[in-house]
């Protein structure tokens, strides 16, 4: 069963659009005025993202890959931490203490001073 695409495309065949919204370059080499590479993301009609590739030759921004990749949904991580995995303060002190009492039960009097 096929999904429905969310995906929007529009045009702008006068470029009124990336003219207002500034990404419009001029490329030389005769070729002229034209639109820079862009991703526009939105939600609900908020613009979320804007990606932008300057010049003619650049695709960094705009593959699919980075596209993908931002609109991917990152895992939740499996592991919440714990204040005490930030701050390992009260638990260093609780192995010191364990250790001082456990000489003291194996050596008695002679056990080492902390």
């Amino acid at each position: 069963m096929q999904q429905k695409s969310t995906l929007l495309m529009l045009s702008d065949a006068d470029g009124d659009l990336v003219k207002s919204l500034g990404l419009i370059e001029d490329m030389g080499f005769g070729i002229g005025a034209r639109s820079k590479r862009f991703v526009i993301v939105a939600t609900d009609g908020v613009v979320d993202e804007v990606l932008v590739d300057e010049g003619m030759n650049d695709l960094e921004n705009t593959s699919a890959e980075s596209v993908v990749s931002l609109l991917t949904p990152k895992p939740a991580d499996p592991s919440p931490r714990t204040s005490l995995d930030s701050e390992p303060g009260p638990l260093v002190a609780l192995g010191v203490l364990a250790a001082w009492f456990a000489a003291f039960v194996l050596f008695g009097d002679q056990a080492p001073q902390v």
